[in-house]
């Protein structure tokens, strides 16, 4: 039988997405861009931010949870090249 989940909070909330980074998947993106660690060890550090994300998550009731961006080395990683612009 699953424990019982936490009360929700008395106002309403929205996951917009990004979350901070923690100091060992910023470490990860470093080492990645050095060389050290290739990208199937990227995606592990990632894989294990974003299990312990989304228990975090769960663990506070969200209604809904995300990966918090975690894949990407930062948030504008998307918007950096736009076709017909300059890059930043």
């Amino acid at each position: 039988m699953p424990p019982p989940r936490p009360t929700p909070a008395p106002l309403r909330v929205d996951l917009v997405g990004s979350f901070l980074r923690p100091p060992g998947l910023k470490e990860a993106f470093r080492r990645h861009g050095r060389g050290e660690l290739d990208p199937a060890g990227l995606r592990r550090e990632q894989d294990a931010a974003i299990r312990d994300l989304v228990a975090a998550e769960e663990a506070h009731g969200l209604p809904l949870v995300g990966d918090g961006e975690f894949r990407r080395e930062n948030f504008n990683q998307s918007f950096a090249v736009v076709a017909g612009m300059e890059p930043w």
